[in-house]
């Protein structure tokens, strides 16, 4: 709601600011219209002056003229009668002759002037008729400053419903984020109370399917919590009870589904420890690590948190996360993501004080990596695990001989609320454990199966 809210509210103040400049646009343009208006009609003005002042002159003169006309021809009527009576007279034919030339370019003369005198009445008529148009357009700008009010009127209509609609988003969004916030604590405390309820601390036994030199007839399970063992050399029977009991042949997919629900844990601020213990051989670094083709519980439940943060959660939360990768070698701590083998060392921060890690333990030098993949998380894992102490014994010529500790760290914030969780998932791959005499180790070896045990 808040975006679309936002994206309005934008949409808004952008319309305010376009009616803003066509306001003044249309403003300019009426002052302009007007001024040309005003001339216009001044010009009108002095222009129909003239043109009445014209007519009455043309007509004084045509009047005028008419008379002359009028006059000449009763004089020339009278000539006539004379000439008539003069017939024989040459003297009197030849004056008559010219006063008639001079009389046709006297009318000549009198219709160039009324071509002239309607090329100007022409000329006025135009410029009443764009006197006429501006009058249209001063009607025009009439219509336009009453848009303009109305646009006025709207928009401070607008800006008022636009403060009211601001203020009860305020207070709805204000009332959203205390329900959310409520909620979300809430769905927290309730999807870890259930896991709580599956036990705080859990142990499963996974039963590895028997190679070419062991023998499984040894192993019944009673039912998914129950497994039997029967010693075939002296008939002893034991009975062994785990919160679950998977069978030989169960996937990883399997395995890590009761896995998965922890992710979710992680993301909610709960620290999270897994761990396989067993004897070397027994399939630990199989069901944390897993080949390429089949992975096991570390990276899917790496990759099942940023499916969660990416997808789920990409709404409401901003997710950092970090892995460091540390061994724990005949009771010594080693940082795997650093090719110098230099002992780490580990204090207790205490736990009180203005200190940034209160409550914890430290180890130093540690190297942290950001990580945005399960895929670069696995590329991290197998550079540092190059670094990890493996040696042969007679129960696995590829023992691990050390602890791997891979820490997954997490830093979520609320986009809702700008409220930050921390939490941390341990992922650990145990040393192979054994008894002494069964191993067959002397020496360096002798030292290691010691505290590895």
């Amino acid at each position: 709601v808040l975006p679309q809210c936002r994206a309005y509210l934008l949409f808004l103040q952008k319309k305010f600011l376009n009616l803003n400049d066509e306001i003044d646009d249309l403003e300019l343009e009426l002052e302009s219209k007007v001024t040309q208006f005003r001339q216009m009609q001044k010009q009108i003005k002095q222009g129909e002056a003239a043109v009445e002042q014209q007519d009455q002159e043309d007509e004084a003169e045509l009047e005028e003229y008419l008379t002359s006309l009028q006059t000449q021809v009763e004089a020339a009527k009278e000539e006539y009668t004379k000439l008539k009576a003069d017939a024989g007279s040459d003297g009197g034919v030849g004056r008559v002759k010219a006063e008639v030339e001079a009389l046709k370019k006297a009318i000549d003369g009198e219709a160039i002037r009324h071509k002239t005198l309607e090329g100007d009445l022409e000329k006025w008529n135009k410029k009443l008729e764009e006197m006429r148009e501006l009058t249209a357009s001063a009607a025009k700008i009439d219509v336009i400053r009453g848009e303009i009010a109305e646009l006025k009127n709207h928009e401070e209509g607008a800006e008022k419903e636009y403060k009211d609609f601001a203020d009860s988003l305020g207070e709805k969004l204000a009332a959203k984020r205390a329900t959310y916030r409520a909620l979300e604590r809430k769905r927290r405390e309730t999807y870890n109370a259930i896991q709580d309820l599956r036990g705080n601390l859990r142990v499963y036994c996974r039963i590895k399917p028997p190679s070419s030199h062991e023998k499984d007839e040894c192993l019944e399970i009673l039912d998914d919590m129950t497994l039997q063992v029967t010693d075939n050399d002296t008939g002893r029977v034991s009975k062994h009870e785990f919160d679950l009991v998977i069978g030989k042949d169960a996937s990883q997919l399997e395995i890590f589904e009761e896995a998965r629900p922890l992710a979710t844990s992680v993301l909610d601020g709960y620290n999270v420890c897994i761990f396989a213990y067993g004897q070397t051989g027994s399939g630990k670094t199989y069901t944390m690590e897993g080949p390429p083709d089949n992975r096991g519980i570390n990276y899917r439940t790496v990759q099942e948190l940023f499916s969660i943060a990416h997808n789920d959660r990409k709404e409401d939360y901003t997710y950092t996360i970090a892995v460091s990768i540390l061994e724990v070698y005949n009771d010594k701590v080693f940082d795997l993501m650093t090719t110098s083998r230099h002992q780490s060392k580990v204090r207790w921060s205490g736990g009180g004080g203005a200190q940034q890690h209160v409550g914890e333990v430290i180890v130093e030098p540690l190297i942290k990596k950001v990580v945005h993949s399960a895929d670069e998380v696995q590329a991290v894992l197998d550079a540092a695990y190059k670094n990890r102490s493996v040696a042969g014994t007679d129960c696995n010529a590829h023992s691990s001989r050390s602890h791997s500790v891979l820490t997954v760290y997490v830093t979520a914030t609320n986009s809702a609320t700008n409220t930050s969780l921390k939490a941390k998932l341990h992922l650990i791959d145990l040393a192979g454990s054994e008894r002494v005499k069964a191993s067959g180790v002397e020496g360096d070896r002798l030292k290691e199966a010691t505290h590895i045990n």
